[in-house]
């Protein structure tokens, strides 16, 4: 792997020298883009006036608090009747193997914690769940996805309460289950191979619990599935024997879908590490509109847009890292190593707007409110960035965790 490589992996961002695959992937930033000497928060402030003034566009700014993780795993963030809640994955970070369903990791030194954002801005735990859980790939309005592994080799997929200790387990058959992604109505969509198989297969569970499967006669592995926003298609990663696409099809069923498809060759060196890089950006629902979906290129070494109904790509400008879509399907937040910028995706060309500086990554939106988080080696700050009100003329001044001694810093989407 080339050297000074950036790419996505699962639920983070990452940045990479010439590194060992089996180690977990860390962003690291120079130390200019760190926060010491800027505790209170006043270069983001100015930033924030001065880019408002400049750009038209008015919005607030707000730090919220800090909470602890992993140091790996970004959270996933749910708007829950206008309170926001949250899981992190803490405790030890898994592997990549371990994400990607290809060994047992059943350590009991991790659990997924379910948090709530009061109305100054603090966490409140509301829920631990423990049993070797790791943190899935997107949530509804009833909880988070998580899976577990298991030590014969298996793996169940749940979906983790936001409110109470519990779980309840929407696969868990004995085969590998693994990058569900769960609608709000309740369908889930899961990659599934039997023990000792290769390749996975694209499994959907109806909200009914109906359990349906694309069928594959050749010899490829589905991975990564994900929904549009609007439920109507399916996004994917096919791999073959050392290539990979991106694939769309229609989410009515089988017949639809195979009629539908369309296919983006990517690449044809890949792998299974590299199917789950190239859709990190897309972890806590970010990254997906109803007609597009973001991937990082390993060839073009760049963030894009993919359509998969009309195999349309929109590359983005150079160093993005992740970007989340605002209201419309044409104007998206894009989180560079720079800083955080609104971008306005137009026929010929893309009008970039600086927000904030620094690699803030929005998590979740709500109609004109944002939220953001910038990851440090084990702690979390949580910021939001509200649309259409001016910036906000005092600041509560609050903690701003400082990088360790060698750290300069780590980001995990």
């Amino acid at each position: 792997m080339t050297a000074s490589l950036v790419f996505a992996c699962f639920g983070c961002v990452v940045e990479t020298r010439t590194r060992d695959v089996d180690i977990a992937p860390r962003l690291i930033l120079p130390p200019e883009n760190t926060f010491e000497n800027r505790g209170d928060g006043s270069n983001e402030m100015l930033d924030e006036r001065m880019r408002a003034a400049r750009t038209g566009l008015p919005f607030s700014f707000e730090r919220l608090c800090t909470v602890k993780y992993d140091g790996f795993t970004l959270p996933i963030f749910w708007n829950q009747h206008g309170t926001i809640v949250f899981a992190t994955q803490n405790g030890t970070p898994p592997d990549l193997n371990a994400l990607m369903g290809d060994q047992t990791d059943v350590t009991n030194e991790r659990s997924v914690v379910i948090q709530r954002l009061d109305a100054a801005g603090d966490a409140e735990v509301i829920a631990r769940h423990d049993e070797s859980l790791l943190l899935g790939r997107n949530a509804n309005s009833r909880g988070v996805l998580v899976e577990k592994p298991e030590a014969d080799g298996s793996r169940s997929i749940g979906l983790a309460s936001w409110s109470e200790d519990s779980v309840t387990w929407l696969v868990d058959d004995g085969a590998v289950n693994a990058f569900g992604w769960i609608s709000e109505t309740g369908r889930l969509i899961y990659s599934s191979r039997k023990q000792g198989d290769e390749e996975f297969t694209l499994k959907i569970r109806e909200k009914d619990g109906r359990t349906w499967t694309i069928p594959e006669t050749l010899p490829y592995s589905w991975v990564l599935p994900t929904w549009s926003h609007d439920g109507e298609g399916i996004f994917a990663i096919r791999m073959g024997d050392g290539y990979g696409d991106l694939a769309w099809g229609r989410s009515n069923d089988a017949g639809v879908f195979r009629r539908s498809l369309m296919t983006r060759r990517i690449s044809d060196r890949f792998s299974m590490g590299l199917a789950w890089q190239t859709l990190a950006s897309t972890t806590g629902g970010t990254g997906v509109s109803d007609t597009r979906i973001a991937w990082y290129s390993f060839e073009n070494w760049e963030l894009s847009l993919w359509n998969g109904e009309r195999d349309a790509m929109q590359p983005l400008q150079d160093s993005a890292l992740a970007c989340c879509e605002l209201e419309e399907d044409f104007e998206w937040l894009l989180t560079t190593r720079e800083g955080l910028d609104l971008i306005r995706i137009e026929e010929d060309a893309v009008q970039v707007s600086p927000l904030l500086s620094g690699p803030w990554i929005c998590r979740k939106t709500t109609g004109d409110t944002s939220i953001l988080v910038k990851a440090y080696e084990n702690t979390l700050q949580i910021g939001r960035i509200t649309f259409g009100v001016e910036p906000l003329p005092h600041r509560v001044e609050r903690d701003v965790p400082k990088p360790a001694p060698d750290y300069e810093y780590n980001i995990r989407d």
